[in-house]
Parts: structure tokens; C-alpha cells; sequence
């Protein structure tokens, strides 16, 4: 039978979440519109459709920051921070996109972003993935983006709803992941100076639960599913120094580059929108610098009766220096 438990937790605590959370050149084919000091350049490649979120500082005419992406390609779309100065501080992506278990990203779109005074707004929609051609029911998450020049922080608010035919406990997919943090973490590899270590573009991940904050320990629990579930989950990949040494590796060198964090925090509106962290670490791919061997997926777990879910959704990066 299935109870659908009725009442709503208030926006207001959702904000109060937030608080303690917040405590290059252009390719071919590109156009841009620019509202002062936002603007939004769309770049279209083999690598699909990428729009390139650009700030300058009020009265310049020239230096442009390009703080984001967000990247459309065969129906999974991306979302890759870059707050700081360093050329190659690209690192962790966003995934704003639910699926179920075993599939392909796919049926996700992205709207123009819109720019104005404020920020920039993204809106991502779509099916949920679920191993079928079309996927199920419908997603909408909508951020708007800031910039912080200043203090090299990217940061973003929004909402996400979630809709589908039938309850996960009908369904029989298996749990729901609201969304994706894909990050690479290199474990016992040379480093650029001499040595061995670890490294990456994140350099640990942290977890708040509404009421305590812990560390995931990849090296010790690299498969880390524990069950208790919460409505208010924050996510913090810490940003790193990424010093590998692939030329000690046997593949060209790369320069070492600062890498931010991604801090996502998904707050429930409803009592339906219970979460539990999941995460996986790829201990086969550990010291492949290429890879995105981490990834982090909360979820809803498959014994829900609920069909629909909604989040207040508060977005960070910042520069790792």
C-alpha cells in the first residue's frame, strides 16, 4: 500500500542550510549577447553545445571572466565550474540530472542561459534517465549563477522538481540519483617535485546531514552507501593542487594546476523527499588522471511511494588558493 505522508518543510530552513554551507578563448562557431556586467557565449563543437558564463567588471570593456560551462552533449549536460585565475582549473563537474542504476546519461536539455544584472539564469530539463530510449517522467532544475571576483566564488540558487509516473517502489528501477558529482582522485602517483603521494582535482569530500558534518574516507570505504536519511544533504568536493606527474607516468607532461570545489546543497520542500548518500570510488582506475573515477550520487532509495520531489538547490565553487 502506498502512504503518502502529508505536510511541507518551510523555505525558511532551507535558506538556513544554505548559510551554513556558504559560511578562453573562444572555439568556432560562437555567438554572445552581453547585459553588463553578465553574458552568456554559446560555443557549438564535436564536443557538443557548450555555453560559456562570462562576467566583467562594471565599466570594463575587455577582460572577461569565464566562471562556468555548461555543456550539452548527447543528453547529459554538465556543469563546470571555474572561479579562479589558473588557465587549467577546470576540475569537478555537475551533473544536475536524475537517473536510475546501470544507464547513460541521456534526455537532458539546456534552455539559453538568460543574463542579467544579477547573475545568470540556467535552466536544465528533460526525461530521467532509465535505460530506456526516451527515459521516464520529467526533471526541471533551474540555478541562477553569481559571480564573486573578488573572492573567487562561484555561487548559484535554484529549485529542482522531479516528476514520475509511478512511484520508485512500483517502478522497480532500483533507487533514484538526484543528481551527479563526477571528480577524479589519484592515489600513489609521482608528483610533479619528486615523490609519491595523492592528488587530483578534489581532495577529500565532506558530507553535512542537516545536523553533522562528516569526511568520506574513499581510500577506506571506496563503495559508501550508509542508509540514513535526511532532508537537508550538502555536499562538499574540496578543491586540490593537482601535481601529478604524467611524464613519470609515460604520457605528456601537464602542468599542475589549482582545482575548485563543487559544493552542492539539495534541501527537501516536502516530506516525500527523504535522501541518503552514495558515493563510489573507482580503486581500478586510481592513479589515471584522465579519469572521473569518483562519483557521487545521492539518492532516493527504491522503497519510496512518492512520484514527485522537490529541492531548493543552493550551488558553490570556489578557487583552491
Amino acid at each position: 500500500m502506498n502512504i503518502k505522508v502529508p505536510g511541507r518543510i518551510p523555505l525558511l530552513l532551507v535558506f538556513a542550510v544554505s548559510a551554513f554551507v556558504l559560511s578562453q578563448a573562444f572555439g568556432q562557431n560562437v555567438s554572445a549577447a552581453i547585459i553588463k556586467p553578465y553574458s552568456v557565449a554559446k560555443v557549438i563543437s564535436t564536443a557538443g553545445t557548450e555555453y560559456r558564463l562570462m562576467y566583467s567588471e562594471p565599466g570594463s570593456l575587455s577582460e572577461h571572466n569565464h566562471f562556468l560551462s555548461v555543456i550539452a552533449n548527447a543528453g547529459a549536460v554538465s556543469i563546470r565550474p571555474h572561479p579562479g585565475d589558473d588557465l587549467n582549473g577546470w576540475g569537478t563537474s555537475w551533473y544536475p540530472q536524475p537517473f536510475f542504476p546501470g544507464v547513460v546519461l541521456q534526455g537532458a536539455k539546456v534552455s539559453k542561459p538568460v543574463a542579467v544584472e544579477k547573475g545568470i539564469t540556467v535552466k536544465v530539463t528533460g526525461t530521467v534517465s532509465s535505460g530506456t530510449k526516451k527515459g521516464i517522467g520529467s526533471f526541471s532544475v533551474v540555478i541562477v549563477f553569481a559571480y564573486d571576483k573578488s573572492d573567487k566564488k562561484v555561487s548559484g540558487t535554484g529549485t529542482c522538481d522531479i516528476k514520475l509516473p509511478k512511484s520508485p517502489s512500483v517502478l522497480g528501477l532500483g533507487d533514484l540519483n538526484i543528481y551527479k558529482i563526477a571528480t577524479n582522485y589519484l592515489h600513489n602517483v609521482p608528483l610533479l617535485g619528486g615523490g609519491t603521494g595523492d592528488t587530483g582535482d578534489t581532495s577529500e569530500v565532506d558530507v553535512f546531514n542537516g545536523t553533522s558534518l562528516s569526511a568520506w574516507d574513499l581510500i577506506a570505504n571506496p563503495s559508501f552507501f550508509p542508509q540514513d536519511s535526511t532532508y537537508i544533504l550538502s555536499v562538499n568536493a574540496a578543491g586540490q593542487y593537482n601535481n601529478v606527474d604524467t611524464a613519470a607516468q609515460g604520457y605528456d607532461p601537464i602542468a599542475a594546476a589549482y582545482k575548485p570545489s563543487v559544493d552542492v546543497t539539495y534541501a527537501a520542500k516536502n516530506l516525500d523527499s527523504q535522501m541518503i548518500f552514495g558515493a563510489i570510488y573507482d580503486t581500478s582506475e586510481e592513479t589515471e588522471f584522465w579519469q572521473d573515477n569518483v562519483g557521487i550520487t545521492p539518492l532516493i532509495l527504491h522503497t519510496s511511494s512518492a512520484k514527485n520531489y522537490d529541492f531548493g538547490v543552493v550551488f558553490q565553487s570556489k578557487a583552491s588558493f
